[in-house]
């Protein structure tokens, strides 16, 4: 399951046999009137991406909460998922590729959950409180939790990513990391 822009022509036909060509298009997941986006995937992984660039894929307004779940697949983001002020969950089966912004404010948190590994390229949370629980490896890029608290939790390790350009992997007000094969 794509979340991405989609464009759909079709031609009508008039009763003298011309045509018309009629489109429609669509783009990214968005609420109004504090409305929650729950989607859930059965059998496949869900990849969120912007329909126009610099736009959120996912947009929740004012106190709706957003989940993403897969029951067989894996959740790669890249584009921005966002709440005004709502809680974001993201759960997958499979693991979890983090590639662009988790934002939310106010009493809103994050959590993402994985049976498989966890790789963060970058995360921005916009002060808000950050969870993330793995069976597999959580390989750390960039988290900026700004005054919020992160921790972070497996029973492998945690891991730099390579790709990471700075030597900071973490920016929070208080952090906790627990792995039971290693941190660093």
């Amino acid at each position: 399951l794509s979340i991405d822009r989609v464009t759909s022509t079709v031609q009508r036909v008039y009763f003298n046999s011309n045509t018309n060509p009629l489109s429609l298009s669509q783009e990214d997941l968005t609420t109004t009137a504090n409305g929650p986006i729950l989607l859930q995937s059965l059998q496949g992984d869900i990849v969120v991406r912007s329909g126009t660039d610099g736009e959120p894929g996912i947009s929740a307004n004012g106190s709706g909460n957003v989940l993403l779940q897969t029951v067989a697949g894996t959740i790669l983001t890249q584009a921005d998922v966002q709440s005004d002020s709502g809680h974001i969950t993201l759960n997958s089966f499979g693991d979890l590729v983090i590639n662009e912004h988790i934002r939310t404010s106010g009493l809103g948190t994050i959590y993402l959950v994985s049976q498989g590994a966890i790789s963060i390229e970058s995360l921005t949370t916009n002060n808000a409180n950050l969870g993330v629980s793995a069976v597999g490896d959580i390989q750390l890029g960039s988290i900026n939790a700004g005054n919020g608290n992160v921790f972070l939790t497996t029973p492998s390790r945690i891991i730099d990513n390579t790709s990471l350009s700075t030597g900071r992997n973490i920016t929070a007000s208080g952090l906790t990391m627990f792995a039971e094969d290693g941190i660093g």
